[in-house]
């Protein structure tokens, strides 16, 4: 089996794993960058979608541009002619003419706006593949960090596991040795069946994250671990300048300044369907009609100004203008719908740093705490003052604070990486520059698991 997923999916095997693939590197988030770029179809579809989005405004721009067409016919005629000189004439023959003909527009009411029109989908275009881009990005590090939450928990649960396993041995020969009471041996037993249905519960967890990772990068072996410290933790600006960057800069917002822009530019330009145009067109024919009577075959040039003006449309023209401003009315409420909106994810998503950072160090003092009162448990059980259940529950205590440390250290990144999202920070860089907060898996995680084992072995 070559898969994380099936290597991690026993109980017992994760240090063993992760001690005998030493050989084989950890995917960091570099790797992580690099084979998503090559392997994830997304991000192609994204670049597609926007290759084919730019061609909106080019459309548009060739309206203005001379625009030249070929032709060419092929016509079998029947002809019935009554003539006092020639009596009644019919005649059946064919009759063919190629040519082209070349027409430059000189005059249209909103030239201008279709430029302005054009240049406004192009600037979508490129609005929302960066949103899309960005979203991608996010999506890819959630993705990524939950598969290395997934691992610890599951490196948490083997360790509970072994650690529960040794009290109820433990337990079963102070029983026989008539030093407990059967309560205790059963109330180890049930804790043992508990310890075995979390580690099951971790394995399907970190199976199904990896899972979800490799769809997106392909086939991982390995993790390293998320090796957070106090210099991680650094404050970070003010609500005020990441209200400010991400109006500035989110490109949700360019999608919807962009998509106000082209319904201006559209309710402008409704306007000139009922103005004039003008027209420069030319033409070359050649035709051939050598089989009727009158046979003459010969060539034939035409140039001019070609002038038109729509009369009346049945109410057509005005209905288009008014629904050209309720379009851009609309578009309008939207971009300031979505300003409130950002402002207020903008405001969602800082504090969820704030609080994360607290709870990180909160966790932290939770877990030197749950370590010292396990330990005091663990000596009044040898002293016969306190129960097995007492240092079950110590020992849950401990591996509970531990796994709210780690959750809440995942937090933090994820939650950083979510405000920079909203302000419209995030890429592919930014995904690398957490490659500092990484652990090579051989040398950090394996002495993690091993240390988490041995302090909650009584």
């Amino acid at each position: 089996m070559t898969r994380l997923t099936r290597r991690l999916a026993r109980p017992g095997l994760l240090i063993l794993f992760l001690a005998a693939a030493q050989s084989a590197g950890a995917l960091n988030l570099t790797d992580a960058v690099e084979r998503a770029e090559q392997f994830d179809p997304r991000l192609a579809a994204i670049e597609a979608d926007f290759l084919a989005a730019r061609e909106d405004g080019e459309q548009l721009l060739s309206t203005r541009r001379t625009q030249v067409n070929a032709f060419a016919n092929l016509d079998y005629q029947r002809d019935s002619v009554r003539s006092d000189l020639f009596g009644d004439q019919r005649q059946t023959y064919l009759t063919n003419a190629v040519g082209v003909e070349v027409r430059q527009p000189l005059f249209r009411l909103d030239w201008f706006e279709r430029g302005r029109q054009a240049e406004a989908l192009d600037l979508l275009a490129e609005a929302e593949a960066t949103s899309r881009r960005q979203a991608y990005w996010f999506d890819l590090a959630e993705r990524y960090f939950n598969a290395l939450a997934r691992a610890e928990d599951l490196a948490l649960a083997e360790a509970e596991a072994e650690s529960v396993r040794e009290s109820l041995l433990d337990t079963q020969a102070r029983f026989e040795a008539e030093a407990v009471a059967a309560t205790d041996l059963r109330e180890a037993e049930a804790r043992d069946d508990l310890a075995r249905a979390r580690l099951l519960a971790a394995e399907q967890g970190l199976e199904d994250a990896v899972d979800r990772l490799e769809e997106a990068v392909g086939p991982v072996q390995r993790l390293p671990v998320l090796g957070m410290s106090e210099s991680d933790l650094a404050s970070y600006p003010p609500l005020d300048e990441w209200l400010t960057l991400a109006r500035a800069q989110s490109p949700e917002l360019s999608v919807a300044r962009s998509a106000l822009a082209i319904a201006a530019a559209e309710r402008r330009g409704a306007r000139s369907e009922r103005a004039p145009q003008l027209d420069l067109v030319g033409s070359a024919t050649r035709f051939d009609q050598s089989d009727s009577l009158l046979g003459q075959r010969g060539n034939d040039a035409v140039i001019g100004l070609q002038f038109s003006m729509p009369l009346t449309a049945g109410g057509a023209l005005r209905s288009s203008e008014r629904q050209a401003a309720q379009r851009e009315r609309s578009a309008q409420l939207a971009l300031d719908q979505r300003e409130r909106e950002l402002d207020r994810q903008v405001r969602d998503a800082w504090r969820a740093v704030r609080v994360a950072t607290r709870q990180v160090s909160a966790f932290e003092a939770a877990v030197r705490s749950a370590e010292v009162a396990e330990q005091a448990t663990r000596n009044g059980f040898d002293a016969g003052t306190r129960t097995i259940t007492d240092v079950l529950n110590a020992r849950s205590a401990t591996v509970e604070a531990r796994r709210d440390l780690s959750q809440a250290r995942f937090n933090r990144v994820l939650a950083d990486l979510l405000l920079k999202l909203r302000a419209g920070q995030i890429d592919r860089d930014s995904l690398i520059e957490l490659d500092t907060l990484l652990v090579p898996a051989e040398t950090e995680q394996r002495s993690t698991s091993h240390r988490l084992s041995r302090s909650m072995n009584p």
